[in-house]
């Protein structure tokens, strides 16, 4: 199970760019961050907006999160991938933050 199933179904209340990452904002008060490049296809990011999280298939190459089985981001999860120590960030409300490193 990943950790990303926790907010299967959450819908997307904003996102936006902070510094050198794409932030994601859920209306439950998740929020998650993406380090690593990721790509948009199947959709625009400026459609992601009031989409809910709909599935999520992780190996260990790429992460991708399909938003309303309309709009995909397929993150890069290689070793090569990573900019710094994190590749993404997942905060939820009352639990622990899950890092991917």
């Amino acid at each position: 199970m990943s950790a990303l199933d926790a907010i299967l179904e959450s819908e997307v209340q904003s996102f936006s760019m902070v510094d050198d990452y794409l932030q994601i904002n859920f209306t439950n008060g998740s929020i998650l961050n993406i380090y690593n490049p990721y790509i948009v296809t199947s959709g625009n990011l400026s459609e992601l907006d009031g989409k809910k999280l709909s599935a999520v298939l992780e190996s260990s190459s790429k992460i991708e999160l399909n938003f309303s089985g309309l709009l995909n981001i397929s993150i890069d999860m290689r070793s090569e991938a990573y900019n710094g120590p994190e590749a993404m960030q997942l905060i939820r409300v009352d639990y622990p933050t899950v890092i991917w490193s």
